[in-house]
């Protein structure tokens, strides 16, 4: 601040501007966001304005939170505080398909939340016939078989992967021999017994995606 009277002027006091307190906080990501069960966690990042849009001051508190049904959830952060405005955590989710999640960031009475976040199957990890043990069965009979792909959690990988079945040494037949999972994972194949009994065949299965075999005997 300079003041001047005719000719003299003095300077001798500074003004500071500093940010008010805290108005909004936004959280990221704000959208609906799918999280792989491999990776099980992803970077949440918030920021802190007052109301004319500064950042605030930092060093000011901002607590994170979760909301979520899943039995297993943790944030790296939960009491943080701004630096330039800027806050983050990390959330590491469950490995289960279909957990949902959202993280808050509060500062008082003020808070932001993120978008709906998903846990989505795996890659896949390992492919199960049933029935899944040595099965008797009546000449000429009908079995239904089925395979489902799962990831490394336990999880069904859904629709679309394709599949092949195989039969060794070809006693009976199988029908289809190729097909694709169901939103359930799951392959279907149909096994015809032979008309002659005593008769040992075994039943392969393998996917498109890694190759991944299972194989069952059925007498």
């Amino acid at each position: 601040v300079i003041g001047t009277v005719g000719s003299v002027n003095d300077s001798t006091a500074l003004v500071a501007v500093y940010p008010g307190a805290v108005w909004s906080i936004t959280v990221s990501p704000s959208a609906a966001t799918n999280v792989n069960a491999d990776t099980n966690n992803i970077t949440v990042y918030g920021t802190a304005k007052d109301a004319q849009g500064n950042m605030v001051s930092d060093g000011t508190s901002v607590t994170w939170s979760i909301v979520t049904d899943a039995a297993d959830s943790s944030l790296s952060i939960v009491n943080d505080t701004t630096i330039s405005g800027l806050i983050q955590t990390l959330l590491t989710t469950s490995h289960v398909a279909g957990d949902t999640y959202y993280v808050t960031g509060t500062s008082g009475s003020i808070s932001g939340t993120t978008g709906l976040i998903t846990i989505i199957v795996g890659d896949e990890k390992s492919i199960v016939l049933s029935p899944n043990a040595a099965q008797n069965i009546v000449v000429n009979s009908v079995v239904g078989v089925n395979a489902t792909v799962y990831d490394s959690w336990s999880n069904a990988l859904g629709a679309g992967i394709g599949v092949t079945f195989g039969l060794t040494p070809g006693n009976g037949s199988l029908s289809p021999l190729s097909t694709t999972t169901n939103a359930g994972g799951i392959a279907q194949t149909t096994y015809t017994a032979p008309a002659t009994a005593e008769e040992i065949g075994t039943i392969s299965v393998s996917t498109d995606l890694k190759g991944t075999v299972d194989r069952k005997s059925v007498v």
